[in-house]
């Protein structure tokens, strides 16, 4: 690929400009431009980047003198001009020597221009030269950006996106979350020593050498998260020439990437809604087919299992930043559904601008385990038992609402029994398939909380008054009944614990010998039940 500006190196080595190299600054210095001066004051006439040209008019009326040159070389300096060409053969024989002298001293290029070489050639040549390769350039970057949109049509667009970087510039390509985390890499770099030298670094861009590597990084900003784009190549010069644009137009391509993730994940939904909408209120066998047929653009097929789910958010999810690869709660469900060919609907239902709920069919295949895992990182799920008939879909969702209601009945439980110092800074879902649900709590699950605990204390008010019976039997049904073992767990003689049983009995008027007593009182107690036996 073309660099994007004409060196002093390959003004000088130009055929037919008859330059000759007198003092060699830094000859890889771009120059942006060439232009004749023969008056004072250069920096009022020349731009940053500019070669200037001269036949030495300005030391003609006996202003030569190691003081006047020395001035234009610092004017020169400070107006960071490149290289200075010096035009024999008019005013002067030949360059100077006290010019030279204050050149070599400030490491300014100066330069023998022949007395049959016009200056006019030379800007000339200047300006033709970064004409052409303007050119060139634009149509090799809109080459390369191109070659990076082939990647938006992929399945996978953030890695066929990496790879095609490694493949540009010959080397790796790596993408950091903020954390660390490799999104995607390719080529051998090392990429963990990579992160290494660019985590503490604050800059927005910057260079450094791993071991054989040369690295070019830049940090960019997605909706809030923070990634780095590492570029890496055991030759410097094709980071020299393509780091700068090829990082450029990944940063747009990444932002594409969301947007692209998104409109596909609200498509998909939206498009799902209006199913999932008539699944629920029921259908007939025979509006089925009709149904199988729009299914099948969602990987669904006529006779294979599926189930219905149903999903609510977690107070504090696990994922608590979105990922790139798909934004959003919603984006990674769908993609992780996407990457295992698993078939899935859904719809999402938000409150106050958060996702709440999801809920959808999934189909019973490989694939559908890690993507129940990624649902977990930021719901509680509950998920009905398999089926194949669609006009059976009705039941099955009002079954995973019920198995939903256990997931967080149990998550419930699992939060109240740990401890003040125990608190995990991460906890994932929990999921319950409805065929796992006891009779217990699928039957519990059909209320509410506030209606059980109404109906426990219109039945066992004067039981519930007195804590330490309360207590008493908690231990005694998660003891088994056991009476020495109730004692031991309370710290009491097995006389105290007959004592108490005998008192509850008296409480509520019936014995505790009664399979239907006991039934009643382990439904009433079993929140606290379900605490004591975590």
């Amino acid at each position: 690929m073309l660099k994007r500006v004409l060196t002093v190196e390959e003004l000088l080595q130009a055929p037919g400009l008859g330059l000759d190299l007198l003092v060699a600054g830094d000859l890889a210095l771009p120059v942006l431009g060439a232009h004749t001066i023969e008056i004072d004051g250069v920096g009022n006439w020349l731009e940053r980047g500019w070669v200037m040209l001269t036949t030495g008019m300005r030391f003609t009326d006996g202003r030569a003198s190691s003081h006047s040159f020395g001035e234009l070389v610092a004017e020169l300096t400070a107006c960071r001009a490149p290289a200075l060409l010096f035009g024999v053969g008019v005013h002067f024989d030949r360059v100077p020597e006290e010019l030279l002298t204050a050149a070599r001293t400030s490491g300014l290029t100066v330069a023998a221009v022949r007395a049959d070489v016009p200056f006019w050639t030379i800007e000339s040549y200047v300006s033709r030269a970064l004409d052409r390769r303007d050119s060139l350039l634009a149509r090799q970057e809109l080459e390369l950006q191109n070659g990076l949109l082939e990647t938006l049509a992929g399945d996978d667009p953030v890695r066929a996106l990496v790879h095609r970087l490694g493949l540009l510039i010959r080397g790796t390509a790596v993408l950091y979350e903020e954390s660390g985390r490799v999104v995607a890499s390719t080529g051998e770099g090392p990429a963990m020593l990579i992160w290494n030298e660019i985590k503490d670094a604050r800059p927005a861009q910057f260079r450094v050498v791993v071991g054989r590597w040369h690295v070019v990084a830049r940090p960019t900003v997605l909706r809030g998260v923070g990634y780095w784009i590492a570029l890496g190549s055991r030759r410097a010069e094709v980071l020299d020439e393509l780091a700068e644009p090829v990082l450029e137009a990944t940063q747009r391509l990444l932002g594409a990437v969301r947007g692209v993730r998104s409109l596909s994940t609200a498509q998909a939904v939206a498009e799902s809604s209006e199913i999932l909408s008539l699944l629920r209120a029921g259908i007939t066998p025979e509006a089925s087919t009709r149904l199988w047929d729009r299914l099948r653009s969602y990987r669904f097929q006529r006779g294979r299992p599926l189930r219905c789910f149903l999903a609510t958010a977690l107070p504090q999810p696990t994922q608590t930043q979105p990922g790139l690869q798909g934004g959003s709660p919603a984006d990674e469900i769908l993609q992780v559904a996407q990457e295992y060919g698993l078939p899935l609907a859904f719809d999402q239902h938000n409150e106050h601008g958060q996702q709440s709920q999801i809920s959808g069919m999934v189909g019973e295949e490989i694939g559908v385990d890690p993507w129940t895992s990624t649902v977990l990182q930021n719901f509680h799920m509950g998920v009905s038992e398999p089926f194949v008939d669609l006009h059976q879909a009705r039941a099955h969702f009002r079954d995973a609402e019920r198995a939903l209601r256990v997931a967080v009945r149990r998550a419930g439980y699992r939060g109240l029994t740990k401890g003040a110092m125990e608190q995990p800074a991460r906890s994932a879902g929990l999921l319950v398939r409805f065929e796992d649900a006891d009779i217990i709590n699928w039957l519990l699950s059909s209320r509410s909380p506030d209606a059980v605990a109404t109906k426990t204390n219109q039945q066992f008010s004067q039981l519930l008054a007195h804590e330490d019976l309360v207590v008493t039997l908690v231990a005694y049904f998660t003891r088994g009944m056991d009476i020495t073992a109730t004692a031991d767990e309370l710290f009491m003689h097995p006389n105290s614990v007959r004592y108490r049983l005998r008192r509850i009995e008296k409480i509520i008027e019936a014995p505790l010998a009664s399979a239907a007593v006991i039934a009643n009182l382990y439904v009433a107690l079993h929140d606290r039940i379900s605490r004591a036996e975590q």
